[in-house]
């Protein structure tokens, strides 16, 4: 039984990387082939502004799902589960729905599908994290973090909220590009914080930041 748990931890980074690779490549193909037919990219308005914006954020979003699979498997070990293979494409299906969004017209359903993003990330993250904190392998990083609290959830959680709130306003009011583009900014600030955040983390893990 030893044996296979440590068979299935070494193959785990190869077969969720090689994974994550085939579907993120997928939905930039996508994602190029979708802001190439955006018509109103290049006026100078409101409404081109706010798309150049959500552009940038969709393709931020796409790089921070694979930053958080990649470096978690770099630096953690844990006994995979069923859902470290199903997770990733619920991730994909969302990032397409993302992607196929893009424009002022379906920003609501642009913001919902994100909003799924964070939220099923965020709960993918603490489970492997959970179950990264039972291995021995692990035990040097972990004897120097406290578990994570109710606390902890408050940011992820209010982040989502206030993505749903964007999408549900929009939802009722698509004729707002003042407010889409206020959400696009909000997006991109959001994450481009999380890309902050793992960097941080990612040294702190490494050794090379002392917080």
């Amino acid at each position: 039984m030893e044996s296979m748990r440590s068979r299935a931890k070494e193959h785990l980074p190869h077969v969720l990387l090689t994974l994550l690779s085939i579907i993120q490549a997928l939905a930039l193909e996508l994602y190029w082939s979708e802001v190439q037919g955006l018509d109103p990219v290049f006026e100078l308005s409101v409404s081109a502004v706010a798309l150049w914006t959500q552009i940038a954020t969709t393709f931020l979003g796409i790089l921070v799902i694979w930053v958080v699979y990649a470096t978690t498997v770099m630096r953690f070990s844990w006994v995979p589960s069923i859902s470290d293979s199903v997770v990733p494409f619920f991730v994909g299906i969302l990032q397409f729905i993302m992607i196929e969004s893009l424009g002022i017209d379906s920003a609501s359903v642009w913001f919902a599908s994100l909003a799924m993003v964070f939220a099923v990330m965020q709960i993918e993250s603490h489970t492997i994290m959970r179950r990264a904190r039972q291995d021995p392998d692990n035990a040097e990083f972990f004897q120097q973090i406290n578990p994570a609290t109710l606390r902890d959830a408050i940011r992820p959680a209010a982040m989502v909220l206030i993505l749903i709130g964007f999408a549900v306003y929009l939802s009722f009011q698509p004729d707002s590009p003042l407010v889409a583009a206020a959400g696009f900014t909000v997006s991109l600030g959001l994450l481009v914080s999380l890309m902050v955040f793992m960097n941080m983390f990612w040294k702190r893990t490494m050794g090379e930041l002392n917080v």
